[in-house]
């Protein structure tokens, strides 16, 4: 999805929407209860904290977090198959 040139409420939103996506992956891959399951809950989780980081204020940054966030999904699905 290209949001270049978002404004700032828009660009706080979508980190907002990361952030609970983000957050959500990390607690399924936790409560998998194996040792792939929390290092993709860490990994997941240092990214949710790292969107309120200045440099995620911008659309290329928020765009590679939304692209991690799939492969995190993709993973977690993987996981859950296991």
């Amino acid at each position: 999805m290209n949001h270049s040139n978002s404004c700032c409420y828009t660009r706080t939103f979508r980190a907002e929407v990361l952030k609970e996506l983000l957050a959500g992956v990390s607690g399924a891959a936790f409560w998998l209860g194996t040792p792939e399951g929390e290092k993709l809950s860490h990994e997941s989780w240092q990214l949710a904290d790292r969107l309120l980081l200045p440099e995620y204020d911008n659309d290329s940054a928020l765009d590679s977090a939304d692209k991690k966030l799939k492969e995190y999904q993709n993973q977690l699905e993987q996981l859950k198959r296991a």
